[in-house]
């Protein structure tokens, strides 16, 4: 009886050391938005519709590190300061909350591309812009 009680200890002590390993925390911060993006898609909305851009639309985004600037058609839509928090509702890797002048939008953000999203309403469009710079 003893030997089996020995064995028994024995294995939950060995499994409870192999088991137990340290969290990973990751704080990285975000891909960078810096730089030169251009539209190539918006879908969504109550219809489910979706619009295709091809390169050289002149639909683009600029970001610095702290200031944005969206152009339709070569002209300035909105521009303004943004930032960016990691959404901590969600664990997926790349998403993100982008506040642009005080208006929370949902942001996805990899490496070549970002969506972004109206995360006050329900039903929104899903924006889709690529790096061109």
């Amino acid at each position: 009886m003893k030997t089996l009680l020995s064995t028994l200890i024995s294995f939950f002590c060995i499994t409870a050391l192999v088991s137990c390993k340290k969290d990973e925390t990751t704080t990285s911060a975000p891909l960078s938005l810096t730089g030169k993006w251009e539209l190539r898609k918006v879908s969504g909305g109550l219809g489910g519709l979706t619009y295709m851009y091809a390169p050289g639309n002149g639909n683009t985004a600029n970001f610095t590190a702290s200031n944005f600037a969206f152009y339709d058609n070569g002209n300035v839509s909105s521009s303004g300061i943004y930032t960016i928090e990691k959404d901590t509702t969600n664990t997926a890797p790349g998403n993100y909350f982008f506040y642009q002048n005080g208006k929370k939008y949902g942001l996805w953000l990899e490496q070549g591309r970002f969506f972004y999203w109206d995360a006050s309403i329900n039903d929104y469009y899903y924006i889709t812009y690529e790096r061109i710079q």
